[in-house]
């Protein structure tokens, strides 16, 4: 794997373009900063030279840059001076067991070996951590959530089952923009099988009833609609699948 990393995927020649790209979403990090309810130690998984990593600090989060390319992880560390950063690569970070709140992947998950970063993600998590993948590129942008699930949620949408069953998918974000390129039913997938892995029988999750693209992927992938309900937002759909 550090063999993929270092020769297919070395950046080196790119990074010092890479604070240039088009940055992540600040409305779409602040809405997964609030639902991370006091999450404040951060593992940003390939954080190249710290375009997420600088966001996320802005935002009063404890980020750990890992990142395994020495020209990106050197400009980095100049624009995020207060973070911690390592040379290591998302399927094996070099952190301890349980050691953090949040593993973030901003543009990095698909690099990876995915079912082993997943592994490793699951490793240093706290118990309740979250993961959050982010596609970025330049209108192309896509974003989903894990997150554990509380019963009384679960409830108040119509759903019965054990909280210990179930895994969720928190904000699902998709760009007015999104022309649709496959990202979000491959995130689907991904999270799905991370439940499965983390002997969950069911996937819940909630989405803004105009999203119409993404209710029809979810839809498409097995989830059955359980309740719709209105919020400031306007009207919202409540989803399960079985695993």
């Amino acid at each position: 794997m550090s063999e993929l990393i270092q020769k297919e995927w070395d950046y080196t020649k790119h990074a010092q373009f890479y604070s240039y790209r088009p940055n992540y979403a600040g409305d779409a990090i602040d809405v997964l900063v609030a639902w991370s309810k006091g999450a404040k130690r951060v593992a940003d998984i390939g954080a190249g030279t710290g375009n997420l990593g600088i966001m996320l600090a802005a935002r009063g989060l404890d980020v750990i840059e890992i990142e395994p390319n020495d020209a990106m992880r050197e400009i980095g560390q100049e624009r995020l001076k207060n973070a911690k950063w390592i040379k290591a690569n998302g399927v094996q970070t070099t952190l301890s067991d349980k050691s953090v709140d949040w593993v973030t992947f901003g543009s990095s998950f698909n690099v990876l070996d995915r079912e082993l970063a997943l592994k490793e993600a699951y490793r240093i998590l706290k118990d309740g951590g979250k993961i959050w993948l982010y596609f970025n590129k330049q209108e192309l942008v896509c974003s989903m959530f894990y997150m554990p699930i509380n019963e009384s949620s679960l409830r108040k949408h119509n759903v019965m089952f054990n909280e210990i069953e179930v895994g969720a998918l928190g904000p699902i974000m998709v760009s007015p923009k999104y022309v649709g390129n496959g990202l979000q039913n491959e995130m689907i997938q991904v999270l799905n099988k991370y439940c499965i892995d983390n002997n969950k029988k069911y996937i819940y999750t909630k989405v803004c009833s105009d999203n119409v693209y993404c209710l029809r992927n979810l839809i498409k992938n097995g989830y059955i609609l359980k309740d719709e309900y209105e919020n400031e937002r306007g009207m919202n759909s409540a989803l399960i699948k079985e695993l």
